[in-house]
């Protein structure tokens, strides 16, 4: 037996191990995301019977005798029902935008989960820890407790960057999302373009926000520096912010000072993201150059 032959076996275990770490991350954040799916969908069904029964509300006080009488004497009522016809309308375009995101989310998962199982991913981390076992019994290699303690801090390490990646990657795409939020409002030049554009980006924002807390929830390890950060999301940031924030947005007062109050709001909201984005990067940044580093030590101790 040769050195080669040991670091063969040891590379094919960390595959094996960061496979099977991998399967079981992504089918955790799978359930959890399927679930506000769920929820979601849910809310898209009761937010069409609303809109369909503000709808109706308007047709009846604008249609017919009824609404020719209104229009004689001037319905306060109907400008009323108008506007709670909007805002339901928004409401229900943003609840539509978010399902899509989390059904798109749902079906990548989905993709990576494709053709895997977690007893084919663990019988094949069993037999790589076996491989590698017989190799150091048969070489007697000199190094090996020192080769077997670095497997296990890279592994360490190995584990606790796979979901700190996906946190990270889920926080990219949502601030991504409040940035098109605020492009469209600073490009917003008629109502149409504000109202259309700006509901369906804050409902896809709202999920990709959504992506994230739950990518951050899943930040439990044994490291006390990466466990902390699920502390990061305050729960007032849990609240969904959407529907409030297109009442104001499609609601009466001057144009020009809902878009600026509008703005404001995902302005704040992108402040705190990146915030807590920074975090996260930080303890990825910090574990990824002290992973090469053991692998430096590795690859030095096989000569």
């Amino acid at each position: 037996m040769s050195d080669p032959e040991l670091q063969a076996a040891q590379d094919r275990l960390v595959a094996a191990v960061k496979a099977l770490a991998g399967y079981e991350h992504v089918h955790a954040g799978r359930q959890r995301i399927a679930a506000d799916l769920s929820a979601e969908h849910s809310r898209v069904q009761h937010l069409t019977h609303e809109l369909a029964r503000e709808r109706n509300d308007v047709a009846e006080r604008s249609s017919g005798v009824t609404g020719f009488l209104y229009s004689l004497i001037g319905d306060e009522q109907l400008t009323i029902e108008q506007r709670e016809a909007l805002e339901a309308e928004a409401r229900l375009a943003e609840a539509l935008a978010s399902r899509n995101h989390l059904h798109a989310r749902v079906a990548a998962l989905d993709a990576r989960l494709a053709g895997q199982s977690a007893e084919a991913l663990a019988a094949a981390v069993a037999a790589a820890r076996a491989d590698k076992e017989a190799v150091l019994i048969r070489t007697h290699h000199p190094a090996g407790l020192a080769l077997q303690d670095l497997a296990v801090r890279i592994e360490a390490i190995e584990i606790e960057l796979i979901p700190l990646d996906d946190a990270v990657a889920g926080g990219d795409a949502a601030i991504a999302s409040l940035r098109s939020i605020v492009e469209t409002l600073d490009r917003a030049r008629n109502e149409r373009l504000e109202q259309a554009d700006a509901r369906g980006a804050a409902g896809a924002a709202q999920a990709a926000i959504t992506v994230f807390q739950r990518a951050i929830d899943a930040l439990v390890t044994a490291e006390d520096a990466t466990r902390h950060l699920g502390t990061l999301i305050d729960p007032a940031d849990r609240e969904p912010f959407v529907d409030g924030w297109i009442r104001a947005l499609v609601g009466k007062g001057d144009r020009g000072a809902r878009l600026a109050t509008a703005r404001a709001a995902i302005a704040f909201r992108l402040e705190r993201l990146h915030a807590q984005l920074a975090r996260v990067h930080a303890r990825r940044d910090e574990l990824a150059p002290r992973r090469e580093t053991l692998r430096d030590e590795r690859r030095r101790l096989l000569g």
